[in-house]
């Protein structure tokens, strides 16, 4: 990176200029493409986007916020882009083909947390999983990759207790061209999958209520409140740990109203996203733009 010839480099990785990830001693015009509709304050670490040149936003709250930080560290104005998340769109695109069924006799969801100390997995879940294996749902475990480096005995925990119901199943197990399976719901923490379950598939989300996950400490100098913050409550249901065992219950209200919660989380999708539809047109546009303006693009040397 330190002898990267570019006119710009599109980057989806924070912390750039930082002692492990420096920039290059060549002019290079930094373009920050976001990888989740996370907010930017909260689960990265201080000054995680100082050291871009131009940054694509998802949404308001995300160009709020990186506004809010120029004030914070004294920073001179970047290039902030209204672009959205193409990835949100091509996740909408399948959802349009892929349905959960309704003839099946089951409710199906889909679990997939955060990875970390106060993650649900590392946690412990066993009182929410004996709920909804025995209430019937059908339960895809998805961890986070990083569960498997950081805590591989939780997830050795689950098999070795959990491994003989026929109606828990792993998603590296299944093939499907639907990212989550069919689920009816979400059940997460503090994941950004959250935001993608929601907008992308219109369907409600179960949050278990571990601790917030900041990284960032500069965190209280901020007065914007994290979406994942407000918005909660608005995607689904906030369920605290002591609670797990209502799980069932709660979830078969929420699974109960589809056409509820589409309408309700499209509209939290248009207030929250920009370009819905053809942000990945814009992407390509503005880098587009951007390179013309900052000369060819080079390989490394």
């Amino acid at each position: 990176m330190i002898n990267l010839r570019a006119g710009v480099a599109v980057m989806t990785a924070p912390d750039l200029g930082k002692l492990y990830f420096r920039k290059s001693v060549h002019p290079v015009h930094y373009i920050y493409l976001p990888h989740n509709i996370n907010s930017t304050h909260m689960v990265f670490r201080e000054r995680a986007f100082n050291g871009y040149d131009s940054i694509l936003c998802v949404g308001p709250h995300q160009l709020a916020e990186h506004q809010e930080a120029e004030k914070i560290y004294g920073l001179s104005p970047r290039n902030l882009i209204k672009i959205g998340y193409p990835k949100l769109d091509a996740l909408r695109k399948s959802n349009r083909e892929i349905t959960p069924s309704s003839i099946e006799p089951e409710y199906r969801v889909m679990i997939a947390p955060s990875w970390g100390e106060n993650s649900l997995f590392s946690f412990g879940c066993d009182v929410l999983l004996e709920n909804l294996l025995d209430a019937g749902f059908r339960v895809i475990l998805r961890p986070h990759r990083d569960t498997g480096v950081d805590d591989p005995a939780a997830l050795a925990r689950i098999r070795s207790r959990f491994g003989g119901r026929e109606n828990l199943v792993w998603a590296k197990d299944l093939v499907s061209d639907d990212p989550y399976f069919g689920a009816h719901a979400l059940i997460t923490d503090w994941s950004g999958s959250s935001f993608s379950f929601a907008f992308g598939a219109e369907r409600p989300v179960l949050f278990i209520d571990m601790p917030k996950k900041i990284n960032n400490k500069d965190f209280s100098k901020f007065n914007a409140i994290p979406l994942e913050v407000s918005l909660r409550a608005e995607m689904g249901e906030i369920l605290s740990t002591e609670r797990m065992g209502d799980a069932a219950k709660i979830l078969k209200r929420l699974c109960s109203d589809p056409d509820y919660w589409s309408r309700k989380l499209s509209q939290l999708r248009r207030t929250w996203c920009y370009n819905e539809g053809h942000s990945a047109e814009q992407a390509a546009a503005t880098i587009s733009e951007l390179a013309g303006r900052n000369g060819p693009v080079s390989t490394a040397q």
